[in-house]
């Protein structure tokens, strides 16, 4: 472990220090039996970790490892977590099954964890999906919008809809569940908050239009903007828990780095990231992340290519 100077300005490294300890007992076992419980840890401490300064390798195989914990037993974590929380619930599995950076394993999460919407939009919901979709906004059942919340459910349930698909490589569902935010208006008025959550979820579906062509936008500066939208939100909403963390706190975007992880799963050519001119450290910090999801993808893919062979090999043996 290498640690340098925090990454979050102002940030208490006592109290950081402290709770990454704590977080450190909780997974003590983990490299023994991976469990489903170890999840939330691991993805807390790359959090905590991203934030202290840790190096980036570190952060990067804590959600590695969060990633496998979410394929252990998705039943028993959906059964666990109520409808309101689409956050824990489905968006983060989904990923960190991502940013585990190996195809396959991110297509089985995918297929667990991410929000069936297109299903829904083809009258085939079941009971349960169709109550889920009500609680998240109702917009996501056809209803009107009358509500600032249904508004931001909508877009973080479109989001959710659209990382799952993509994930599992069905361009052509991650455009249809995008298409349902062009078919609502909302008439309303919303808060900073409200603007600020808005804008993040709208950015990082506006990224998922331009994985599968659906927009030509540049992704570099959309994943910039969203960036900067995201740490201005939960600075501003955490204050003083952002700088002197008690309890879990979500310092990294982590639909960001999923987009990422599916342009560096996908072979998607992006140009150069962050985007030329970029400025913003807050920004810039995650080029670093991107540069350890490059190298641990890497890695993924000499293991796919040396278990592919030796599959080939047994197939070759069988049939002689």
């Amino acid at each position: 472990m290498t640690q340098g100077a925090a990454r979050v300005q102002g940030l208490d490294v006592e109290a950081a220090a402290c709770l990454l300890e704590d977080l450190g007992r909780k997974v003590e076992y983990a490299d023994e039996k991976l469990e489903p419980a170890y999840a939330g840890a691991f993805v807390a401490r790359a959090h905590l970790r991203f934030a202290a300064g840790w190096a980036l390798d570190d952060v990067v195989s804590d959600l590695w490892y969060a990633g496998r914990c979410y394929g252990i037993d998705p039943a028993l974590h959906l059964a666990r977590h109520q409808y309101e929380q689409l956050l824990t619930r489905r968006i983060v599995p989904v990923e960190c099954g991502i940013l585990g950076g190996q195809v396959d394993l991110c297509k089985r999460i995918a297929a667990a964890y991410g929000l069936p919407l297109v299903t829904a939009l083809g009258g085939m919901a079941r009971v349960e999906l169709a109550a889920e979709l009500k609680t998240i906004s109702p917009a996501l059942t056809g209803k009107p919008i009358s509500h600032p919340q249904h508004l931001l459910g909508l877009v973080a349930g479109v989001y959710a809809a659209a990382l799952g698909s993509a994930a599992r490589g069905y361009a052509d569902e991650v455009v249809v569940a995008l298409g349902v935010i062009d078919k609502v208006t909302f008439r309303g008025e919303l808060s900073e908050t409200q603007k600020m959550v808005l804008q993040r979820y709208t950015g990082l579906c506006e990224a998922m239009a331009v994985l599968v062509g659906k927009s030509r936008g540049k992704l570099p500066e959309i994943l910039g903007n969203a960036i900067a939208v995201y740490e201005k939100y939960m600075s501003s909403q955490l204050s003083e828990a952002w700088r002197c963390p008690t309890a879990p706190v979500r310092y990294m975007d982590t639909g960001v780095l999923a987009v990422l992880g599916l342009v560096l799963l996908s072979d998607f050519d992006m140009g150069t990231f962050p985007a030329a001119g970029e400025t913003r450290q807050t920004v810039l910090a995650y080029s670093d992340v991107f540069d350890a999801m490059r190298q641990g993808r890497a890695e993924e893919r000499v293991a796919e290519i040396d278990t592919a062979t030796l599959l080939e090999a047994g197939r070759k043996q069988l049939d002689t």
